[in-house]
């Protein structure tokens, strides 16, 4: 089972390994009664779409639209996951994503990856912009969380540039 994508935006690319690719999509349009604010499409080795996640709600379910639901697509397989406001925001998605595929695909977590640095610096930009204060808790919170191994990737950047 795949998300029916008829026309998207990718917003990001990044890599979650040095093998696995990553691109970050919004402004979806879906050809399904399922819509979509954000997807994550997997591309595997072979750069084949191979692993979904998105942040989605059903126009049968009109309440998860500002509340969606964190569905992951997995080998002909959708499940879906928790629903939060969270979603909406596409740096906050896009580090729930990464966290899963982390997880699902056995990756190690003591280094950020790119996909992580791209999403925690969009948090910092988006800190100080007024219509981002429904997400401010939020990104708080990962930037804690984050905060050892978001300072290890900047050291050795800076060290690389």
């Amino acid at each position: 089972m795949l998300p029916k994508i008829v026309n998207a935006e990718t917003i990001a690319s990044f890599h979650l390994s040095p093998e696995i690719v990553a691109n970050l999509l919004t402004n979806i349009e879906s050809a399904g009664v399922v819509q979509y604010h954000h997807i994550l499409v997997v591309f595997g080795e072979d750069m084949q779409p191979c692993l979904f996640t998105a942040s989605e709600w059903s126009n049968f379910a009109p309440e998860h639209k500002n509340t969606p639901i964190f569905g992951v697509f997995l080998e002909n397989t959708h499940d879906s996951k928790d629903a939060s406001p969270d979603l909406l925001d596409p740096s906050l998605f896009a580090l729930e994503s990464i966290e899963f595929f982390s997880k699902h695909l056995g990756f190690s977590t003591s280094d950020l990856s790119d996909g992580e640095a791209w999403a925690l610096t969009q948090i910092m930009k988006n800190l100080n912009e007024e219509n981002q204060v429904n997400h401010h808790k939020s990104y708080k919170t990962c930037l804690r969380k984050y905060d050892e191994r978001l300072a290890k990737y900047l050291k050795r950047t800076m060290l690389t540039t």
